[in-house]
């Protein structure tokens, strides 16, 4: 057996410095280190002096190395954004910029109050509706970006890049717009900036309006009223609004590509989509190319196999005709923005399958089978949008909604200006006797009947919104009512008629000899 003095002749000098010292009070073992180091350096006494001070500042330089090295990021972070700073603020500060209309505060310190259903304003803000305008309205030259052309018959102008002169913009007017339509436009811009949530958002019940929540749907319908006009970021008057509204879908867009604060049926997710996927195209923010190709993959993994959608971009037998018509826009504004690829021009092909499913021998397009019914406009513009403009569907469709009128007073179904929104754009599209007629109604209608807030909130400047002409719309919001409206009084120069030849208008691309389409097809 070995005795002690064997096993502590056995353990190295480190090892018996431990043993040695592993019960001595901590005030021997302080003195003794302090004589240590005042010993000669080859000596025991100065080794075990420097081995205890190691012993003692290793786990302190394990905690003191990380916050030395967060102290120098932090410092530098600093600097950086001393260096930065300037730079942002001048861009985005309200006070330093030069618009070419005097911007509204993005928060001002008074909201009306407008709860009433019925418009009844208080306090300060005079109330009027928009009176019949007699003369011609000076206003100031708007800017709108140039067109580029796609390949279907029907293209959509694309907002995304520059800017019309005065002269272009006046010359898209003259195709039935006026100075009249672009103050009502004004208008509505103004109220959405004034009525828009803190975080960015917009509400049902924004602006005082009835209804709650289904913020992506109403923040997307807002996005994109404020983009037809041509407004991006970077405007002047309206960058902040716009920018404020993109960074909410982008901060409230769920791992699976949809949008929080949803409605049941989420319509929202189209309209959302469409918006994110147009903005890309108009900033070419790679956070929102993220954005808008996850929301895409949403609406691509929806569709049916015979090419439609249904509620919630779930699978199932249902087709239904109006839900599909926010899903074909958004598909449309993607592959504009060249998001999704050939998914996406085989998506917006197979669904001409979908749209002549519910297409009605009378020329009407079906809620969700070939049943006559008032959502016709939505079916002719998508059959338009996906390039099947000349087809036998959209002519007999054209020629049922001769029957559809706008009358403020007596609006045409139950749901007129969700139904008035499509039947503007697919009867631009067509042009002609047909456009001009409807325009004619349409025009003053919806200026006469917006509501006015003469200097609004107190801010300077007169705000614009549209109530519900009708007790039947199943949405009365007034943001829903507003966008809606301007956005059919932005049509001259939002969507633009392609003349080709004869020929390439009347060809259905998407029919084989048999008149149908096939469900395998691709592009290449």
């Amino acid at each position: 057996m070995r005795t002690d003095e064997a096993v502590a002749e056995s353990l190295n000098p480190r090892q018996r410095m431990l043993e040695l010292f592993a019960d001595v009070p901590f005030s021997v073992t302080f003195h003794r280190v302090i004589a240590g180091l005042h010993s000669p350096k080859g000596s025991g006494e100065y080794k075990f002096a420097r081995f205890q001070l190691l012993r003692l500042l290793s786990p302190l330089s394990g905690v003191l190395t990380p916050l030395l090295i967060l102290l120098i990021l932090f410092v530098s972070a600093s600097c950086l954004r001393s260096v930065v700073r300037p730079v942002i603020s001048t861009t985005i500060k309200p006070a330093e910029l030069t618009p070419m209309l005097d911007p509204i505060p993005v928060q001002p310190p008074v909201k009306p109050e407008m709860s009433d259903i019925n418009g009844t304003a208080v306090g300060p803000i005079v109330e009027t509706v928009m009176p019949k305008v007699s003369g011609p309205i000076v206003e100031t030259p708007f800017i709108s970006p140039p067109v580029q052309l796609t390949r279907s018959p029907v293209q959509l102008r694309n907002f995304f890049a520059g800017g019309l002169s005065a002269k272009q913009k006046q010359g898209l007017l003259d195709k039935g717009g006026s100075n009249a339509t672009e103050r009502a436009v004004l208008l509505a811009l103004r109220w959405l900036q004034f009525v828009q949530e803190a975080d960015g958002s917009w509400r049902l019940e924004s602006g005082g309006g009835p209804g709650k929540g289904a913020a992506p749907a109403m923040t997307g319908l807002g996005v994109l009223t404020f983009l037809a006009h041509g407004e991006t970021t970077s405007s002047e008057e309206f960058g902040i609004t716009v920018e404020g509204a993109l960074r909410w879908l982008a901060y409230n867009q769920e791992a699976d590509g949809r949008f929080l604060g949803r409605d049941s049926h989420d319509y929202s997710h189209p309209i959302a989509t469409y918006a994110v996927c147009e903005a890309f195209a108009a900033n070419k923010t790679p956070m929102l190319k993220e954005v808008a190709a996850k929301a895409v993959e949403v609406i691509l993994n929806g569709q049916h196999p015979d090419g439609g959608w249904d509620y919630n971009c779930r699978q199932s037998e249902r087709c239904d005709t109006s839900y599909m018509g926010w899903c074909i826009q958004a598909l449309k504004a993607a592959q504009i923005a060249g998001i999704g690829g050939n998914r996406v021009d085989s998506a917006i092909k197979r669904s001409h399958r979908a749209l002549k499913r519910n297409y009605h021998s009378s020329g009407a397009f079906g809620y969700t089978g070939p049943q006559p019914g008032n959502l016709t406009g939505v079916g002719v513009l998508c059959m338009q949008l996906i390039g099947a403009a000349g087809s036998a569907e959209v002519e007999a469709g054209l020629l049922w909604l001769e029957r559809a009128t706008c009358d403020w007073s007596k609006p045409w179904g139950k749901a007129p200006l969700y139904y008035w929104y499509y039947i503007t754009q697919a009867k631009f599209h067509e042009g002609g006797a047909t456009w001009n007629n409807w325009n004619d109604m349409m025009k003053p209608e919806l200026i006469d009947s917006q509501t006015v807030l003469v200097n609004g909130g107190g801010v300077g400047k007169d705000l614009g919104y549209w109530q519900a002409c009708s007790n039947t719309e199943q949405c009365k919001s007034y943001v829903y009512n507003t966008t809606l409206c301007a956005l059919t009084l932005q049509v001259y120069y939002r969507t633009l008629r392609t003349f080709g030849s004869p020929e390439l208008l009347a060809e259905n691309v998407f029919e084989d000899e048999n008149g149908d389409i096939p469900l395998e097809i691709e592009l290449r």
